[in-house]
């Protein structure tokens, strides 16, 4: 009997260290908002057209791209100011992502053209990209840019979606636990 009880957390200790999870760190959750001036947007014609004659390719950043924080929860509390990139709308694709914008750890990476629309006053622009951290303690995570202009300026929005959390290495190490207890009573009656 002794030798069972040996062999049994020995076995336990190689199954524990068999089956041990990596960590997992957390995906990105909250939502940023941007704003800033002097933000143009960009046609197959320059200057775009009012008379819908011309494509619209993008947008194009003045200022250097700055843009100020208007809004921002969770992961992103405290990140100050971004800086954005002229978006070609062209030149995205799931091969070679395009960045977007970064602000303080964050970078949006946008990977597909989800939608966009052009009229005299307003634009609007849907990407699916990526968000990733220099945060070692975050995932990347797939997320969206809704991005709207008009002549005034430009007003910015990013949110992330959440995915489900994996089942934790505790619970499988609860199930090696019950499946080694069944065996031993199994043993028993033998």
């Amino acid at each position: 009997m002794k030798h069972t009880k040996k062999t049994l957390l020995a076995a336990l200790s190689v199954a524990f260290g068999a089956f041990a999870l990596p960590a997992q760190a957390a995906l990105i959750d909250g939502a940023v908002s941007f704003s800033a001036a002097g933000q143009t947007p960009t046609c197959t014609v320059s200057p775009c057209p009012t008379d819908g004659t011309a494509v619209f390719t993008g947008v194009t950043f003045g200022d250097g791209g700055s843009a100020l924080t208007l809004d921002a929860t969770g992961d992103f509390a405290g990140i100050g100011g971004a800086t954005f990139t002229n978006i070609v709308l062209g030149s995205i694709s799931p091969v070679s992502p395009d960045v977007i914008w970064t602000a303080g750890t964050f970078t949006f990476a946008a990977s597909d053209v989800v939608g966009f629309d052009y009229t005299v006053n307003l634009y609007t622009i849907r990407l699916a990209g990526m968000l990733t951290s220099t945060n070692p303690l975050l995932d990347a995570t797939d997320g969206l840019l809704y991005f709207s202009g008009n002549k005034a300026g430009v007003s910015t929005s990013w949110s992330a979606s959440t995915a489900t959390v994996p089942v934790p290495a505790s619970a499988a190490l609860l199930g090696i636990g019950l499946l080694g207890l069944a065996g031993m009573a199994r043993r028993r009656r033998a």
